[in-house]
């Protein structure tokens, strides 16, 4: 099973007799006999932050990471050997790497390790630097390759925000378009970041600080209609998702609880534009910030997904549209490579087309004329 041909349980100090190998692969499988797995992580994580000269067999870190077995049609070794580029193991980030690419949003492994130093890159964005995790191949591997993320947003949103407003990101992952929103309503505008995943928020708050943002206020919650509590995937990666919180779930470890609370809670005043990425919980985030939209009637744009706002919100695209409909509100679909939203004349007749449960689209929702964000 060992990709590198010899036992899966060998650890290899570096330098070191095989006798020690052994000895050593010994002493961790022990501990995590004795002490479980969660002590023997620990001290595999303290031995690679200090540096210490050793290689770890792949297989070994993976019997650690996933302690329950992945399904049958899964090749885990395989995906593994391509996620660390070799057979062995030497350093967290390369078990950052493996967890990256073997974790999906909905969880996997009951493991979580941070990013540090090493692992952050910075990069500049027009003008604007962004602090982004190298093992994060869903959006910030994406911006570093190409400069840009989600373009046609990214270019909507500029044509809206200018100075003194407020821009409120619901789903604001790594920051790319609160960063860019930041500079663009300057030192006089505001910038409210919503984002459960506490590693992007610290993406976030490193690169406010790398740019002397003082206007970007980062709110570490999810959203929802009521006050509770939600169980997110510590998925490594930008794209994390809400999975089941019962007493099953919450014991294997594959989530982090986060706060939840209603918009209408955490923000007042006047609100002109609306960012909503929140992979399905946009009726919820909404539901929670009627009052907040009602009065100040800013421009919305927001991803739809049918499946997704069935699974999450319980709701259909119909009816997370009947909301803003009511307010007097016109819709425009957003696409990519076209500089221009295409109007929704009739919102039943775009509802009823949506035969792909899995199709995605992006809205750009506009208030009446007259309205302050109009």
């Amino acid at each position: 099973m060992s990709p590198s041909g010899g036992s899966p349980d060998r650890l290899r100090p570096g330098g070191d007799p095989p006798g020690r190998d052994r000895g050593a692969a010994t002493r961790l499988r022990s501990l995590a006999r004795r002490a479980g797995r969660p002590v023997a992580v620990a001290y595999l994580r303290r031995r690679l932050a200090a540096g210490r000269s050793f290689v770890l067999p792949l297989t070994t870190v993976l019997r650690l990471l996933y302690p329950e077995p992945f399904p049958t049609d899964l090749d885990l070794e395989r995906a593994a050997l391509s996620a660390a580029g070799g057979p062995v193991v030497r350093d967290l980030g390369t078990v950052r790497r493996i967890l990256a690419d073997l974790d999906g949003p909905s969880g996997g492994s009951p493991v979580l390790v941070r990013f540090g130093a090493a692992d952050v890159e910075v990069v500049d964005v027009a003008g604007v630097s962004l602090a982004l995790d190298r093992a994060d191949t869903s959006v910030s591997g994406v911006i570093v390759a190409e400069g840009t993320y989600e373009p046609e947003i990214t270019g909507l949103l500029a044509r809206f925000l200018r100075p003194g407003m407020t821009f409120v990101d619901v789903g604001a992952n790594v920051g790319y378009h609160a960063l860019l929103a930041a500079r663009a309503v300057g030192p006089t505008g505001r910038v409210v970041a919503v984002e459960p995943s506490s590693e992007n928020c610290r993406l976030i708050l490193l690169s406010a600080a790398l740019n002397g943002f003082a206007n970007v206020e980062v709110l570490p919650v999810a959203l929802d209609d009521h006050q509770g509590w939600a169980h997110l995937s510590h998925h490594i990666g930008s794209n994390a998702s809400f999975v089941p919180g019962g007493v099953e779930d919450l014991r294997r470890g594959h989530g982090t609880v986060v706060p939840v609370l209603r918009l209408d809670q955490l923000v007042s005043g006047r609100v002109d534009v609306v960012k909503l990425d929140v992979e399905g919980a946009e009726a919820h985030a909404v539901a929670g910030g009627a009052s907040l939209i009602a009065a100040s009637l800013p421009v919305v744009v927001t991803e739809v997904s049918a499946e997704m706002l069935q699974r999450v919100s319980g709701c259909s695209v119909r009816d997370y549209l009947g909301f803003f409909e009511r307010l007097g509100y016109t819709a425009a679909l957003v696409r990519p490579g076209r500089p221009e939203p295409e109007p929704i004349g009739d919102l039943d007749a775009f509802a009823g087309s949506w035969v792909d449960p899995f199709r995605i689209e992006n809205l750009v929702l506009t208030p009446p004329p007259g309205s302050p964000g109009a």
